[in-house]
């Protein structure tokens, strides 16, 4: 027999000296040589190693046990795993106690590891048209009752004696008592019904008195528990905290930080969410200790790991009087003469509930156009919208010069421009605003040299002189500025922001903006405080006169102070997402490939840093490639204590690059000419520096990969050369400043070891919080003010990962991250939590309108599957739904159950106990698909391509590509699949695909997928949308959709179908939204479709991730009627009718599938 042991870690080499699926630990000698399978990894420990030298608990029981114990690490559902355990336990160690503890393996480390904790919520909420019933409606219906009387008519004047008297077979005892039970409030009814709350968030912490558990349970059944609740009575000193909290904490809604200081957002503390946050935690340390360290020592480390930021933005102000030229400034704009000089007036605008950009006399943004004036696209997207009213900004503008007419646009510019007096510059902004006015009435995309001119005479009174050909100095310095900027043409900048897209303008001026005005909100809410004690802060205090964006606003954008915020370059790879690059490099190989130290000086170590520079192409590439190693060298040459190691992608390369490249001098006289093809590199080391590549995924690449503590960097050195030495600078300046962890502080381990904990601790530390001391002073003071409103829930065992939050308990949200706390608190050793429950002073509508339970799972999937959730409650009259909260890729139906779940009575007559059973139905994988230039920046997203989930050349599933955010979806349950453009389709004729998207469903929570397209030579965007002919040939079926819910819904559906079908004789196809129905009707339906003869099809469309999600099952609805319609089905299906589920249909339907719509 096997042990089962769970493992919520991840199993990091285990000592084994090469790449292996399994690894078989052995003490003993009963284990047989040579019987394991190919690939499985042996290592011998002593015959009385101990649970510390196992890592799990295998010490023997009784006397006279197996002499071998074995422990398997594996993957659970791997067949290399089963053979291993199977040989184990059949020939290879007969007398053996074999543990098998799973993992995610100890191989390859840039695999995802699988979630090893599983689980759901499931709620009953009542119906939406039940809230706030009038409290009169009772008294109406007994006086209707009582006006009956005598009659014969009894209850809400249903006559039962004449119904008796006309149906004398049927029993109507069980209807009246039915009606008459529907009559008779609970107490909990009347608490709803006559909204009878006033301190149930002090009567909340006055019952649970500091057990969270106690809290969870009341939370679970607040609609049930709501009465005993408000009939408590509470000390006013538990109401003085609540309202002491509620005015502290609640100003910013609620808080979530990770000891790290990573702030949350609350929807992200729900079960799969928050496990996908800490599991990698969990998993860096077991790796450290791998390394060697102490356990409680790698706690300690991860726990306090912050990671500085990358620069996420660039040194905008040109220099030596090479830059941009500035067309506008607010400051100087007389229609923005009345507006206020104020920060105020963001406050003013957000208590008010106004959206938009302030009127305010303030250079809040600097930003900067680097276009072509005779693109009406281009012009159209910055320009005209910025340039043609006041707006808070001061605006640059660098001209492009590689069309004739853009380059005559840039004449007319420079001329108008002059030496940049206010006079001249007012006929320029004249000019720019003609050109938007002719972009507008211009149909060419590019506009041509004759339409220029005009424009350009209009403004100037004269003719434009003949072209000189040369530019002029104005433009040139702009372009130098560019140029040395590493900006493309064309691009926008956005307070130090750029990107490719102009579409992306008013994106960056909105979260600036925001965030301007939440910090702002923040230092008023401080500077308040101080006026009753403290000194003053004045952050108005400095004038702004030449235009630059004043030293609050940049403070406020920029509040770190740690760090130089502002790259001195612009290249994509310095404002790539810094998690997502993020890699692991084993040190199993680092150790078997030669690296170079940086000798330490008297000044003691930096922080430690680690370079991997992985060279790609082949060997007529190298010496192109190789300038950026050179480069590196030169630059880590300063940086004691830095470690190097260079490999190759490719064989050859990689044998000259180990055996000619092992010193700082040799890197310094490296010549591809003169090293030995043949330099003698023993296979393990060629083996070694081919898995390091692999980690850095650079087998593909043709530059360069760097991998910076972790961090990924892949370049183009044809694209990185001219601003290669300012590039390198950017992208070391994170690890410049000293880091929390430094070279004395790794607890013994070598150099390398320590910079690979370094760089393993960056792969799961949150960046540097500059607020984190505010919010938790914030939180600090709640808890010694309001003592109630605390709960502290220790650790067990060394502190791993710690949440400190402001929950207000009262909200489904609320609700939610409490259950996944306390369930994770009770799960995980090492986890803790500090909690301040701040629920609101008054509630304007009823908090937690159902019922909640939240179900997980953990181990085996026996254990799983007997999971489930239950819910014991007292007779309502109200009406309950059955709600699932289950991933956002997740599609679950209902598999068996004979109540309406959309529609449960809990009545003395009904069925004492309900059950239903749902199902994991499929899974789903979605992202975004962007149209890309030549270097991969994108221009927007990819709408109107048609894609296809593909495995092994079969097609599994297509969709389209929305035009919002370039969204798709493809439902896949767990394989490796390619997506690639549908074939024969307009999409697959104006794009075509940027390298492979081959994505592997692994795990439960998937993230999104990029899906890279470009535009093939000759093609533009707007093709995709030619119109095609629909395809309404005779021998294709009627295509009708409809949406139904509940079983009386479901039996109008069916009478629908058939109305339908009796008034023609055309072939049907019915379109059923699937995860609406209920299993008797998915039951029903084959049966008459066989008698009826029609077709039908299931179809579902999973809930957008980055949509707000609706609860309300109306909602639900018509969001499947209006919302997803053009793409809830396949894109073969050129047209369908929409029929309501409680239409008759008395005409053929034939008549409106011809109907011309004329192209709609």
């Amino acid at each position: 027999m096997v042990e089962y042991h769970r493992s919520f870690a991840r199993v990091a080499g285990r000592g084994c000296q090469e790449e292996a699926s399994v690894v078989v630990e052995v003490a003993g000698k009963g284990l047989k040589g040579g019987c394991l399978p190919k690939g499985v990894c042996v290592v011998t420990k002593a015959g009385n190693s101990s649970t510390e030298d196992f890592g799990v608990e295998v010490q023997e029981g009784a006397v006279g046990g197996p002499s071998t114990t074995v422990v398997v690490y594996g993957e659970v559902k791997s067949l290399a795993t089963t053979v291993a355990l199977k040989s184990l336990m059949t020939e290879c160690c007969i007398d053996c106690r074999v543990v098998f503890r799973h993992g995610d393996g100890p191989g390859d480390f840039t695999l995802q590891p699988r979630e090893l904790i599983s689980g759901y919520g499931a709620g009953l909420t009542i119906k939406n048209s039940e809230y706030k019933a009038s409290a009169d409606e009772g008294e109406d219906a007994e006086a209707a009752g009582s006006a009956h009387q005598g009659t014969g008519c009894g209850e809400v004047g249903v006559c039962w004696t004449r119904l008796q008297e006309r149906f004398s077979e049927v029993d109507f005892t069980r209807a009246k008592a039915n009606l008459k039970s529907e009559k008779i409030l609970s107490p909990a009814d009347r608490k709803l019904k006559a909204w009878e709350l006033t301190s149930i968030g002090a009567q909340l912490l006055e019952a649970a008195r500091g057990d969270l558990a106690r809290v969870v349970e009341i939370l679970e059944d607040f609609p049930a528990r709501v009465v005993e609740l408000s009939q408590a009575t509470v000390a006013k000193g538990v109401e003085e905290q609540v309202s002491e909290v509620a005015q502290g904490l609640t100003q910013s809604g609620s808080v979530y930080v990770l000891g790290s200081g990573d702030v949350i957002d609350e929807k992200m503390v729900a079960l799969h969410p928050f496990i996908d946050k800490l599991l990698p935690i969990y998993l860096a340390v077991e790796e450290l200790a791998g390394l060697g360290l102490e356990e409680s020592e790698a706690a300690r480390m991860v726990r306090n790991a912050t990671r500085l930021p990358t620069a996420g933005r660039m040194e905008w102000k040109g220099e030596g009087g090479v830059g941009p030229v500035y067309v506008y400034n607010v400051l100087k704009d007389p229609q923005a003469s009345r507006w206020s000089e104020e920060l105020d007036v963001l406050v003013q605008m957000m208590m008010m509930g106004q959206r938009g950009i302030a009127p305010l006399k303030r250079v809040v943004f600097d930003i900067i156009f680097l276009i072509d004036l005779a693109d009406r696209q281009q012009v159209l997207e910055t320009v005209g919208k910025l340039l043609v009213q006041p707006f808070p900004a001061r605006i640059a503008l660098v001209p492009s010069t590689t069309t004739q007419a853009g380059a005559r646009a840039a004449e007319c510019f420079s001329e108008l421009y002059g030496s940049g007096r206010k006079k001249e510059l007012k006929k320029v902004r004249q000019f720019l605003q003609a050109l938007v006015r002719a972009a507008n009435s211009e149909e060419d995309d590019v506009m041509s040299v004759d339409a220029i001119e005009r424009v350009c005479e209009d403004v100037l009174l004269e003719a434009l002189p003949p072209s000189g050909g040369e530019v002029s100095q104005v433009v040139k310095k702009g372009q130098a500025w560019a140029a040395a900027k590493g900006l493309p043409f064309p691009s926008v900048v956005v307070n130090g922001r750029v990107s490719g897209d102009l579409g992306d303008m008013a994106l960056f001026i909105n979260e600036d903006f925001g965030a301007l005005g939440t910090a702002w909100y923040t230092k008023l809410v401080e500077k308040q405080k101080k006026e009753k004690g403290e000194e003053e802060v004045d952050w108005d205090s400095e004038e702004d006169d030449d235009g630059e964006v004043t030293d609050v606003i940049r403070e406020l954008i920029f509040p770190e102070k740690s760090v130089d915020f502002l790259s001195s370059v612009y290249h994509p790879a310095l404002f790539d997402d810094d998690q997502a690059d993020l890699v692991r490099l084993p040190i199993e190989a680092l150790r078997r490939v030669t690296s170079i130290e940086v000798p330490t000086t008297s000044e003691g170590p930096a922080a430690p840093l680690h370079v991997l520079v992985a060279v790609g192409g082949g060997l007529e590439e190298l010496e192109e490639n190789f300038v950026i190693v050179k480069r590196m060298a030169e630059v880590l040459e300063g940086r004691p204590g830095a470690i190097f190691t260079v490999v190759g992608t490719n064989p050859e390369v990689n044998a000259r690059l180990l055996g000619c490249a092992h010193t700082l001098e040799a890197l310094r006289n490296f010549k591809n000419s003169k090293c030995s093809k043949m330099s003698t590199v023993g296979p393990d080391v060629e083996e070694a520096a081919a898995r390091l590549a692999r980690s850095a995924r650079a087998e593909d690449s043709r530059g360069v990969v760097l991998v910076m503590n972790g961090r990924r960097t892949e370049l183009d050195v044809a694209e990185a050369k001219p601003i290669l030495d300012d590039l390198l600078d950017s992208l070391l300046t994170p690890f410049a400043v000293k880091q929390n962890v430094q070279q004395g502080e790794c607890c013994g381990l070598d150099s390398l070891a320590c910079t690979v904990a370094l760089s393993l601790m960056q792969t799961v530390a949150a960046v540097e919080n500059p607020h984190r001391e505010m919010m938790e002073e914030g939180l600090e003071k709640a808890f010694e003010k309001a003592p109630l409103a605390g709960f502290n829930l220790a650790a067990r065992g060394h502190m791993v990962a710690e949440i400190v939050a402001s929950v207000d308990p009262l909200t489904d949200a609320g609700r939610s991250a409490l259950s996944t706390i306390s369930h994770m608190s009770a799960a995980l050793d090492g986890f803790g939590a500090r909690l301040v429950l701040a629920p609101q002073e008054k509630y304007s509508e009823y908090p937690l309108k159902g019922w909640h339970r939240t179900v997980m799972a953990m181990g085996v999937a026996e254990e799983a599957a007997a999971a489930r959730a239950e819910f014991n409650l007292t007779p309502t009259r109200n009406t309950l739904t059955l709600g699932l909260e289950v991933l956002p890729n997740w599609q679950v139906s209902s598999l068996r159950g004979e109540a309406d779940m959309d529609n449960i009575r809990l009545t003395p007559v009904d069925p004492e106990r309900v059950e239903a059973q749902y199902v994991l139905k499929q899974l789903y994988i979605e992202g975004q698909s962007y149209d890309v230039d030549e270097n991969g920046h994108p221009r927007g997203p990819a709408d109107g391509a048609q894609l296809q989930l593909v495995a092994q050349d079969q097609p599994l599933a297509e969709t389209w590509v929305m035009r919002n955010l370039g969204y798709y979806q493809l439902y896949a349950n767990p394989g490796r699949y390619d997506i690639r453009l549908k074939p024969n389709t307009v999409g697959e004729s104006v794009y075509e695909a940027m390298g492979s998207n081959v994505v592997d469903v692994n795990k439960f929570l998937m993230p999104a997928y990029p899906v890279k397209l470009r535009l093939r030579p000759g093609m533009a965007r707007e093709l995709i949308y030619e119109q095609q002919e629909d395809d309404k040939s005779d021998g294709g079926p009627i295509h009708i959709f409809t949406v139904a819910s509940g079983h009386l819904y479901e039996q109008l559906l069916a009478i629908m179908v058939l109305s339908v079908r009796n008034h023609t004789t055309s072939r049907l196809c019915f379109w059923f939204i699937d995860q609406f129905l209920s299993p008797q009707f998915r039951e029903f339906i084959p049966r008459l479709a066989e008698e009826y003869d029609f077709e039908y099809r299931f179809v579902t469309y999973k809930w957008p991730s980055w949509l707000n999600p609706q609860s309300e099952k109306q909602r639900l609805i018509w969001a499947y009627k209006i919302l997803f319609l053009d793409v809830i089905f396949p894109p073969s299906v050129d047209r369908i009718i929409f029929i309501d589920a409680d239409q008759v249909v008395r005409a053929d339907v034939k008549e409106l599938w011809d109907m011309d719509l004329g192209g709609k």
